[in-house]
C-alpha cells in the first residue's frame, strides 16, 4: 500500500486539474496498477490519460496493457503497449481517449487488462470512468493578479465577479488557497467541504465574497509592501474546468520597538561603577531609528523632583550615563542593538537608585516601551588568608616555629583586618608580632602578623598540636581562618663523661664512659670504635646491646630504647702498637649516633702514646732477635736495590767507554792527511839495505840471472843522474798560516762531531737504534817528479792516493 501512497504523491500534482477524486489501485501477486478514475472528454476531443503499473515481483518482467471493454462512442489510441519493469519499479502507460462528434453527454467505463510474463495466467483488470461532457465557458470580472494594501490586525473583505458565458446552467464550486497561515472565510453559501457554491444561469454574472484576517506584525514580518498571495479557483460543474484568480495582500508600514533584555538589578560596591545592558529591537516592518532616554524615579516609579529626560545626569552623589544610545543608528526590521546604562555609586556603604529607561521607534512615540534599572550599594567583606610556616614540625626547647601571615582584601570596599590567635594546644607558647592590624583597600594584599611558637620543656617528643588563626574585619566578623599543625621533634642530647682511661703494663688501653640521655625522647645509640692504627680493639657490650653474632671483639653495636634521664656505662679497649719503628700517638675514636638522627654524631677521641721498637725495653733473648731482625732487614734492602745498583754500574761503564772513544776520535781527526804517513824517505830507502827477495820460480822455468846487488849510495846517485838535476828547494810556507788553517779545520771537525753525538743521543733517548756512519776521506793529490823507469797511468806529474775509509763512530759506539 505504501507504493500507492508514493505514486499518488508523485503523479497527482501533474493531473490535479483532471482528477476530481482519488484513484483506487488494484493488484495481484506480481503487479499493482492505478488509473485516472474520472476522465472528462468533450465530443470530437481526444484527451491524454494514464495507467501506472508497479512490478511487485522479485524479478524483471515484461508488462503488457490492452483494452478489453469500451463504449462505442469512445476510442482508445496508443494501446496495446508493453514495457520491461525491473523488480520493485514503476512504469506509467500513457494513451489517448477520444469521443466522437455525435456522442451523447453520458458516462461510461473502459476496462484494461494488464499481464506480466512471470505469471501469464494472472490478469490484472483496471476500470476507468470516462464522462462525455459539454464545454463550459466561465470568465472572471478581473484579469491578472490584484494587490491590496492591508493593516495589521484588520479584517480585509474581498469581492470578485464571475460570468457564465455557456449555453447551459453551470453550478460553480469555489475554493481559496494560500501558502500563509492567515485566517479566511466566505461571506456566501458554502458546502460541507468549506467550498463556496454559486449557481449561474446562461449569461448570468455572480459575485464571490470572502474575508481575510491580517495578523499582527511580529519580529518585523511581514515586511512593509509584502504579504501572502491567495488563489481563488472556480470549478465548472459541466466539465470540471478550473478558472483561477490570484490577489496579494501587501502589509502597510508598521513602526514599533521592543525591549528584549535588561539587567534590572545592578550591585555596586562603594565608589564602584557598573553597567547594565539593555537589548532593544526594531520589531517594525521597515528600517527605522530608536529614541532612548533616561530619568531617575522613586520606589513608586514617579520621576524625582527636578529630573527631566536625558542621557546623562547626577543625583544625590550618583552618576548615570547612557552608552551606545545614539539616535541616528538605523535598524533593519527585527534587528537588535545593545545599549548600556552606566551607574557609579557614591562613597557610601549603603544606598540605592532607580533609573527608568524609555524607548520608542521614530515616528511611533505612542508605542513607547519602558524598563527600570535598580542599582544598590552592597558592601561585601571577605579576605584570602594564607600562612607560610617554617619549623612547626620540628619544635623543641631549642627550635621555634615562625608563621608568616598574608591577607588579601577580596571584598568590594575598603576594610580593616586583624589577625588573631583563636586557639592553641596546651604546652605550646605563642607570641604575635607588632603588626597584627592594617587598613586594606579593595583588592590590596599585605603581610600581617608574624606568630612565633615555642614548645615547653615538659613536652615529650612527637607531641602534636594545632594553632588556629583568624582574620577579623572592622565589624568584628571572622572572614577567614587557617590552622597550623604543630609537632615536637626529638631533641637529641647525650652527655658523655669519661670515667677511666688507663694503659696497663701489657700495652692495653682501657676506657670507661658514662652516657646519660638528656633529650626529650627515649632514644637508642649506635656505637662505633675506630683507631688510627691497625691494632686489636673492641667494645664491651652492656646488657641488652645488639651486635654481630659470633664476633668476639665487636667494634660496633646498638643499644635500643634508652629512657629519658637514664645512665649506663660504655667500656672499650685497644692494644697499643708494638711494631712501629718510631715513637708516636694512637688516636682512638668512639662515635655515638642517635637512632632518630643518625646524621648527628657524638665523637670522643682518646689519645695514647706508644714507643717504637728501638725504644722499647728489651727482655731476655730480645737482643739476639733484634740483631737478627736488623740483618734480615739489611738483606731485604740489598735484595730490593740489587737490580738498581747493577743497572747503575753497567751504565757508568758504558759512559766511560764512550767518553774514551770520543777522545780518541777527536785526536785522530786533528791530524792532516800528510801527517798520517807512517814512514819517511829514509825508511823507504832502508828497504834496499836488506837483501832482495827472491821471487818464486814457476816450475819448468829457469830462473834468470840477477844482477849483483847495488849499494844504497850508488843507487841514489844513479837515481839522481837518471832523473835529472835535483829540484830547487821551495820557499817554506809561513808557519803562522799553517797553524791558523789547522785551528780552523780542527774547530769545524769538532763541531761536526759534537753535532753527530748530540743527534745520536737524542735518537737513543727516543728509542731508536744507532748505526755507524761511514765517511770516505777525499782523495789527496801528491806531486812527485816524473820518472822514466816507472810509467804512470795517471796524469803526468800527479799521483792520486786514496786514503783508507774512516769509520766515524758515534760517541756512544762501544
Amino acid at each position: 500500500m505504501r507504493w500507492w501512497v508514493l505514486v499518488t504523491i508523485l503523479v497527482a500534482p501533474l493531473f490535479a486539474s483532471m482528477v476530481p477524486a482519488e484513484a483506487m489501485p488494484v493488484s495481484n501477486d506480481n503487479l499493482e496498477a492505478v488509473s485516472e478514475e474520472n476522465v472528462i472528454v468533450h465530443p470530437g476531443e481526444a484527451v491524454t490519460t494514464y495507467v501506472t503499473v508497479h512490478n511487485t515481483a522479485s524479478v524483471t518482467q515484461t508488462v503488457t496493457i490492452d483494452v478489453v471493454s469500451n463504449h462505442t462512442d469512445l476510442t482508445v489510441l496508443g494501446l496495446p503497449t508493453s514495457a520491461d519493469l525491473a523488480a520493485n519499479h514503476l512504469h506509467q502507460f500513457t494513451f489517448e481517449v477520444m469521443a466522437s462528434n455525435a456522442s451523447a453527454f453520458q458516462s461510461s467505463n473502459i476496462t484494461f487488462h494488464i499481464t506480466g510474463d512471470v505469471d501469464t495466467d494472472a490478469v490484472l483488470s483496471v476500470n476507468m470512468s470516462v464522462r462525455i461532457a459539454p464545454y463550459s465557458n466561465l470568465s472572471w470580472g478581473v484579469n491578472g493578479i490584484s494587490q491590496f494594501i492591508v493593516d495589521e490586525t484588520v479584517r480585509t473583505s474581498v469581492a470578485v465577479n464571475m460570468t457564465n458565458n455557456a449555453e447551459r446552467v453551470d453550478n460553480v464550486t469555489f475554493s481559496l488557497s494560500s501558502p500563509s497561515s492567515w485566517s479566511w472565510g466566505w461571506n456566501m453559501d458554502s458546502n460541507t467541504q468549506g467550498q463556496a457554491v454559486l449557481n449561474l444561469t446562461q449569461g448570468q454574472t455572480g459575485y464571490v465574497y470572502l474575508w481575510v484576517d491580517v495578523p499582527e506584525v511580529l519580529d518585523g514580518a511581514p515586511l512593509a509592501g509584502t504579504g501572502p498571495r491567495f488563489t481563488l479557483t472556480g470549478v465548472s460543474g459541466l466539465d470540471l474546468a478550473a478558472h483561477t484568480w490570484q490577489f496579494d495582500l501587501l502589509m502597510n508600514e508598521k513602526r514599533n520597538v521592543s525591549i528584549d533584555h535588561v539587567d534590572s538589578n545592578l550591585t555596586l560596591s562603594p565608589t564602584q561603577d557598573g553597567r547594565a545592558q539593555i537589548t532593544v529591537r526594531n520589531v517594525g516592518n521597515t528600517v527605522n531609528t530608536i529614541n532612548i532616554s533616561m530619568v531617575a524615579v522613586d520606589e513608586d516609579g514617579q520621576v524625582l523632583p527636578g529630573m527631566t529626560r536625558s542621557d546623562r545626569f547626577n543625583v544625590s552623589g550618583w552618576t548615570v550615563a547612557l552608552f551606545g544610545g545614539l539616535e541616528d543608528v538605523p535598524l533593519s526590521p527585527n534587528e537588535s542593538r545593545v545599549v548600556e546604562v552606566g551607574i557609579q555609586a557614591p562613597y557610601e556603604l549603603t544606598g540605592e537608585l532607580r533609573v527608568k529607561l524609555m524607548v520608542f521607534a521614530q515616528g511611533a512615540s505612542l508605542l513607547q516601551r519602558e524598563t527600570t534599572v535598580q542599582a544598590t550599594i552592597v558592601r561585601t567583606t571577605g579576605a584570602e588568608f594564607s600562612v607560610a610556616h617554617q619549623g612547626c614540625d620540628d619544635l623543641n626547647e631549642i627550635n621555634s616555629c615562625t608563621v608568616e601571615t598574608t591577607v588579601t582584601n577580596t571584598g568590594n570596599s575598603f576594610n580593616t583586618f586583624t589577625v588573631r590567635i583563636a586557639d592553641v594546644t596546651d604546652g605550646f607558647n605563642t607570641s604575635v608580632g607588632e603588626t597584627d592590624r592594617a587598613f586594606f583597600l579593595r583588592g590590596q594584599q599585605k603581610e600581617l602578623a608574624v606568630v612565633t611558637v615555642v614548645s615547653r620543656p615538659e613536652l615529650l617528643a612527637f607531641t602534636r598540636g594545632t594553632m588556629d588563626l583568624e582574620v577579623v574585619d572592622d565589624t568584628g566578623r571572622v572572614v577567614a581562618a587557617q590552622s597550623v599543625n604543630l609537632r615536637v621533634s626529638p631533641l637529641i642530647r647525650w652527655n658523655l663523661t669519661v670515667v677511666d682511661e688507663t694503659v696497663d703494663r701489657n700495652g692495653r688501653l682501657s676506657m670507661a664512659f658514662e652516657v646519660r640521655n638528656d633529650g626529650n625522647a627515649a632514644d637508642g645509640l649506635m656505637v662505633q670504635l675506630q683507631s688510627s692504627h691497625a691494632v686489636g680493639m673492641g667494645l664491651v657490650p652492656p646488657e641488652g646491646a645488639v651486635y654481630e653474632d659470633g664476633v668476639l671483639e665487636p667494634r660496633s653495636m646498638e643499644i635500643n630504647t634508652i629512657p629519658i634521664g637514664s645512665t649506663f656505662t660504655l667500656r672499650a679497649w685497644a692494644e697499643l702498637p708494638q711494631d712501629q719503628s718510631s715513637n708516636g700517638t694512637m688516636f682512638l675514636n668512639t662515635t655515638l649516633r642517635s637512632r632518630y638522627t643518625p646524621e648527628d654524631m657524638f665523637v670522643h677521641t682518646t689519645e695514647a702514646d706508644y714507643l717504637g721498637t728501638p725504644w722499647q725495653p728489651l727482655g731476655e733473648g730480645d737482643e739476639a732477635s733484634v740483631w737478627a731482625e736488623r740483618v734480615s732487614l739489611s738483606l731485604a734492602y740489598l735484595e730490593a736495590w740489587a737490580g738498581v745498583l747493577l743497572a747503575s754500574a753497567f751504565s757508568f761503564a758504558l759512559v766511560v767507554v764512550a767518553v774514551r772513544a770520543r777522545q780518541r776520535r777527536r785526536a785522530e781527526n786533528t791530524l792532516m792527511p800528510y801527517q798520517r804517513a807512517s814512514e819517511t824517505a829514509d825508511d823507504w830507502m832502508a828497504k834496499f839495505n836488506s837483501g832482495p827477495s827472491e821471487p818464486a820460480t814457476p816450475p819448468g822455468i829457469e830462473p834468470e840471472s840477477t844482477p849483483d846487488a847495488i849499494h844504497k849510495e850508488d843507487y841514489a846517485r844513479q837515481f839522481r843522474q837518471q832523473h835529472g838535476h835535483a829540484a830547487v828547494q821551495q820557499t817554506p810556507v809561513n808557519p803562522q798560516l799553517v797553524n791558523a788553517a789547522q785551528l780552523v779545520l780542527e774547530k769545524r771537525t769538532e763541531e761536526r762531531e759534537l753535532q753527530r753525538a748530540d743527534d745520536l743521543l737524542n735518537a737513543l733517548q727516543a728509542g731508536q737504534i744507532a748505526s755507524p756512519m761511514l765517511d770516505i776521506a777525499p782523495p789527496v793529490e801528491v806531486t812527485e817528479p816524473p820518472t822514466s823507469s816507472m810509467p804512470s797511468q795517471t796524469k803526468p806529474g800527479t799521483t792520486t792516493t786514496n786514503t783508507p775509509p774512516l769509520w766515524q763512530d758515534d760517541d756512544l759506539d762501544f
